[in-house]
């Protein structure tokens, strides 16, 4: 038997009843169908198969892209549906690992790893309890990256995809900018473009109206506690919570569309928070990026693979709604650090500090905000404290972006050798 195979056997016997333990059984006692964001999904699949909007959904505030997604199960019940939906979902994040153990290095310390982050990050359980779609956005984004120097077309159209459905992953295309990969940024930004609009114009021309979802406006922020974005950190610091007072109605029915909607003044600082962060962390990557005279060496990739993974933490932290469940997409990024970790000696040091992030990022919502709230309730008794609980995902997430830039500037032996 392999070396390979061996490890293979050892992670299965180990890392496998972990994860099933903790990612299946576990998720699987709280799935709901009613009570889920699948079920807005379900929904806009079903108003498109009965030949109405998706967006007669009221909190169905997704690019149009989603219902047609989901539209397959639209003929399913729900509780149907909502079964097949965690399947593909389990499927999509086995996917997604396979994707970044290719990505950090294809051999047994790199299993290690992935298999470490897939099973101590709790994200996973929040995306599946919820079902969440961001399983399959991972396997897209975590695959596009893998197929970025082989299959630039293929890579271009997962890209688009991710976009299509959540917008963000449109700001994956910076590192491949940046890199003058010309043919992928053309062609994904034409099939992002044509993912958008087309079923806009398609659902416009052949739908009765709403044409455009119902809450836009939510999308420019929310103060909501388990919003762990840096414009989420500006908008609680403007409604501070009084003292001994329950916490304000804007914290507590921020994270429902129907509920909250940002205004004015509030809208104004989010916005501009997210503009002003992802505009000084692009200029930044831009400035960490390797030299012109590497640019076409293909031993550099070993540094470029930080861009993509430092560009999603920067989205993390930007993004004006920024739930706790999108830090599943920090996996690849914390798997490449770990992997780089173990390979330099002289850093392994550092492997707690590594752990303690991956924890925070992953495990805020039930260790830090979790037993506050169960201590003083939904309140502002110890308003710091509150503050502290509902930011730390923020300092790290900024504390995350800034190591991947440093790996990514520094020099190929500092970034593990190429994959």
């Amino acid at each position: 038997m392999t070396g390979m195979r061996r490890a293979l056997l050892l992670v299965a016997l180990i890392a496998g009843p972990i994860y099933a333990w903790l990612n299946v059984a576990i998720p699987v006692q709280h799935l709901s169908a009613y009570d889920s964001d699948f079920r807005n999904y379900h929904l806009a699949a079903q108003a498109l198969l009965a030949g109405n909007s998706p967006f007669t959904v009221h909190n169905f505030d997704y690019p149009p892209l989603m219902a047609l997604v989901a539209l397959p199960l639209g003929g399913f019940e729900i509780e149907t549906a909502r079964w097949i939906w965690f399947f593909v979902s389990q499927a999509a994040l086995l996917v997604a690992a396979w994707g970044t153990w290719r990505l950090v290095g294809h051999d047994v310390l790199a299993l290690v790893v992935v298999s470490v982050v897939w099973c101590l990050g709790g994200t996973v359980q929040a995306n599946l309890v919820l079902g969440q779609v961001h399983p399959l956005l991972l396997a897209a984004i975590v695959w596009s990256l893998e197929w970025q120097r082989r299959r630039p077309g293929v890579a271009a159209l997962l890209l688009a995809v991710a976009a299509g459905i959540k917008l963000w992953p449109a700001l994956l295309f910076v590192p491949a900018l940046l890199r003058r990969q010309w043919r992928l940024v053309i062609l994904g930004g034409a099939l992002t473009v044509s993912l958008l609009i087309g079923p806009l114009l398609l659902f416009a021309l052949l739908l009765p109206p709403p044409a455009l979802p119902a809450s836009t406006s939510y999308w420019m922020g929310s103060p909501a506690p388990l919003n762990f974005s840096l414009p989420a950190v500006v908008m609680r610091v403007r409604d501070w919570p009084a003292a001994g007072e329950p916490v304000p109605s804007s914290w507590r029915f921020g994270n429902n569309p129907q509920s909250y909607q940002p205004q004015g003044a509030d809208a104004l600082w989010s916005v501009t928070t997210a503009a002003a962060v992802l505009l000084f962390g692009i200029a930044t990557l831009a400035r960490r990026r390797p030299g012109e005279e590497h640019d076409e060496d293909e031993d550099d990739d070993s540094r470029w693979r930080f861009a993509a993974p430092a560009v999603i933490a920067l989205a993390m932290l930007a993004s004006p709604i920024s739930w706790y469940h999108y830090q599943l997409f920090q996996f690849p990024g914390l798997a490449l650090l770990g992997v780089v970790l173990c390979r330099d000696r002289r850093r392994r040091l550092l492997l707690p500090i590594w752990v303690a992030m991956v924890i925070v990022l992953t495990r805020t919502q039930t260790l830090a905000f979790g037993p506050y709230a169960e201590a003083y309730g939904w309140t502002a008794a110890r308003p710091w404290l509150l503050f502290a609980s509902t930011s730390v995902v923020a300092a790290f997430g900024a504390a995350l972006f800034a190591w991947l830039l440093w790996e990514m500037g520094a020099s190929r032996s500092q970034a593990g050798g190429a994959s």
